[in-house]
Formats: C-alpha cells, sequence, structure tokens
C-alpha cells in the first residue's frame, strides 16, 4: 500500500536521519504515555506451584470434600454476619479502581498529542504539546470513557441475559442439540460488540486524534467532519482495518521469533513498561504514520502531514 511505503520511510527520517538516542527515549516517553492501557503482556513463565496431579484433588475423598464444606459453611456465615463491612470494603475498592482508570485514561489521552505531536513535527517536546492540546486531551478522555461505559453496560446486560438462560439450562440439565447451539449463539452478539468496539477505536486512534489535532476541535466535532468520508469509503477503511491487523500480527511474530532467538532477553527487556516502548520505538512510529498517510489519499482538507517542519532541538 502507499500509505505503509510512506509511513515506512517517515520513520526512518524521524528516528535514523539523523539516529539521536535522547530523540527516542523523549519520543519514547510520549508514545509510552499514549499507550497505557493498551500494552498486552504474556506470562511466558508458568506456575510451578499449580499440581493439579494432587491425589486429593483428583481423588476427591469424603475427607478433602468435608473440609470443602465446611470451610464454606465458615466463609458464609461470616460473610453473612459482616455484611456491612463487607459492602464497604468492597465500595472502597471499585471506588479506587475506577478512579485509577480514569486518572489513567486521562493521561493516555493527553499523552496521544504528546506522541502525536513528535511524530507530525519530528520533534521531542512534551511539556509544551501536553499544554497546549489539553482540550483535546480531555475531549478524547471524556469521548472515551464514555464508549466504554455504554460497552461496558450493553455487555453486562448480554451477558446477565445470556448467564440466566445458560444457568436455567444448567439446573434443567437438558443438554440437547438446540440447547447447545443456542448457548453458543449467545455469544455471537458478544464478539459482534467486541469487533465494533475494536473498529471504533482504530478509527479514533488513526484518524480522529489526528483530526483533533490539526483542527485544534473536539472529538466529537472530528466525527462530524470524519462520519461523512467513513460512509463515502466505507470498504477502504474495513481493508485499512485488516491492513493494520495483519501487520500488527506479522511485527508480534517478529517480536516473538527475536525474543527467542535471544535467549528471552528480548523478552525481559520488552517487560520493562518505558523501557520496551523505547526499543519498540519504530513500530510505535510507523501505526502512528501509517493513518495520516492514508488519509491523504481522500484529498487536501486530510492531508495531516501539511504540518510536518523541519528538525528542531530537541526540548523538554
Amino acid at each position: 500500500m502507499f500509505s505503509s511505503s510512506r509511513a515506512y520511510h517517515g520513520m526512518k527520517r524521524i528516528l535514523f536521519q539523523p539516529f539521536d538516542m535522547k530523540k527516542w527515549f523523549l519520543l519514547g516517553f510520549g508514545a509510552w504515555l499514549g499507550q497505557l492501557l493498551e500494552r498486552k503482556t504474556f506470562n511466558l513463565s508458568g506456575d510451578s506451584n499449580l499440581n493439579f496431579s494432587d491425589s486429593n484433588l483428583v481423588s476427591g475423598d469424603s475427607q478433602s470434600e468435608s473440609n470443602f464444606e465446611s470451610l464454606y459453611e465458615i466463609l458464609s456465615g461470616w460473610l453473612q454476619n459482616h455484611i456491612g463491612i463487607v459492602i464497604t470494603v468492597a465500595s472502597l475498592g471499585l471506588l479506587i479502581i475506577v478512579s485509577l482508570y480514569v486518572a489513567l485514561v486521562w493521561v493516555r489521552s493527553r499523552g496521544k498529542f504528546v506522541f502525536l505531536d513528535g511524530v507530525m513535527r519530528n520533534r521531542c517536546l512534551i511539556k509544551s504539546p501536553w499544554q497546549t492540546f489539553r482540550e483535546q486531551g480531555n475531549s478524547l478522555c471524556l469521548w472515551t470513557l464514555g464508549l466504554v461505559a455504554v460497552c461496558l453496560g450493553l455487555f453486562l446486560l448480554i451477558a446477565s441475559f445470556s448467564g440466566w438462560y445458560v444457568w436455567d439450562i444448567i439446573q434443567r440439565a437438558e443438554w440437547t442439540s438446540k440447547n447447545i447451539v443456542s448457548i453458543v449463539g449467545l455469544g455471537v452478539p458478544l464478539l459482534m460488540m467486541a469487533v465494533v468496539y475494536a473498529y471504533i477505536n482504530m478509527m479514533l486512534e488513526h484518524f480522529i486524534v489526528p483530526l483533533m489535532y490539526r483542527d485544534r476541535i473536539t472529538a466529537t466535532e472530528a466525527w462530524k467532519f470524519f462520519l461523512p468520508l467513513h460512509r463515502k469509503l466505507f470498504g477502504s477503511f474495513v481493508l485499512f482495518v485488516l491492513w493494520v491487523f495483519l501487520l500488527r500480527l506479522c511485527f508480534a511474530f517478529m517480536v516473538m521469533v527475536i525474543g527467542f532467538a535471544t535467549c528471552c532477553v528480548g523478552f525481559a527487556l520488552l517487560a520493562l513498561p518505558y523501557i520496551s516502548v523505547v526499543i519498540l520505538l519504530p513500530i510505535y512510529v510507523y501505526f502512528r504514520l501509517l493513518g495520516v498517510n492514508f488519509m491523504r489519499q481522500c484529498g487536501a482538507d486530510f492531508d495531516f502531514l501539511a504540518l510536518e517542519g523541519p528538525p528542531k532541538p530537541d526540548q523538554v
């Protein structure tokens, strides 16, 4: 694809012409901020403490069952006698988790504009774009939280209905082929919702954020500007999403090969939150430029790269 080639050459120009380690660390910091809550980690070590071959677990002797029932009765009784404490602690825990999540989404939203500014203008500013695009970052944060809330509500609604239906079948022990097909079919809405959510996030990351950056507008205004083009070129955007998905698979495979080739030393480095982003910075810059270059083919109104300027001294 034309946009893939342009993104690759843009990545080379930004990171390797010339190569500057300080620039990598500063630009990598912006990329790290913009990727909070989005990175995936894999546990390759396994857990040697889980021994499923224990004879007590497999045999199911009466002594083990009796101990389990006694423990269950003790815990149930304690929970019933201290229900107020349980509800209070659970509520506080939930409040802390939600507050932490909202704070991280806010930092990530602001960080996306820090990283985008560094890529678009080939510079390493942190403080300036953080302050300049405060309104856009806050708007992106609110829009993201709203999208998550709607999707979570729909998920809980569908999951509750599905759980009730499956539990009813379990209680009646009616494992007919019709019921099994129905249970499998209940997962289709959840799968479709996950696909739609991923697609919206892809549009948001690759097209809406650059629009907000260029025109200094809110997320809602950017969507209003973008949706007519999306309806007109829907097939092209679907192909773009599939192409990005394929590229990510290829890069993931390449990272795994390098990790094993270095006797898992590469995996150890990739487990470090900030350092891993600096190591993989060419991939982050490439994907950041991919959507921007794709939009250039849609006309002058979507040529975001017109903002690019000559390399400037690194500043913080």
